[in-house]
């Protein structure tokens, strides 16, 4: 049975999106880390799938240890990460025609806490925008 990693080995992806990842880790040593790096759209596309990955086989590799591995998958966010005069624009491109709000993503974290028999899935939060348009 694999040892739990440490602080220092564990990274966070805390956003995906066609032009940027951005992650942040902690070390004891080091202290936080963030880093925000711009990639091309297959790069992102890579990286989702290996997000998708990674979610599945660690929570198949520690669900003995009844540790629940989920992830959550945002879509477009209202947030500062948009400037005002494209959230019409951007509104528009997912099948419910609105942007989500942070309290959405709220909302999913919490309800994967809560889920106690939901592990290795990854909640998309996009207004339908993983199923296609």
């Amino acid at each position: 049975m694999p040892n739990l990693p440490t602080p220092s080995q564990v990274s966070v992806v805390e956003k995906l999106s066609s032009t940027t990842i951005s992650v942040r880790w902690s070390d004891p040593c080091m202290g936080r880390y963030e880093s925000q790096i711009g990639v091309s759209s297959a790069l992102a596309a890579l990286t989702k799938g290996g997000l998708n990955a990674a979610t599945k086989s660690l929570a198949i590799e520690y669900a003995s240890k009844r540790i629940r591995v989920n992830a959550v998958a945002p879509g477009l966010i209202r947030s500062t990460m948009h400037r005002p005069e494209v959230h019409d624009d951007l509104a528009a491109l997912g099948p419910l025609g609105f942007m989500g709000e942070v309290g959405d993503i709220a909302d999913a974290i919490a309800f994967l806490d809560s889920a106690s028999f939901v592990t290795g899935e990854v909640l998309h939060v996009d207004g339908g925008m993983s199923a296609g348009r």
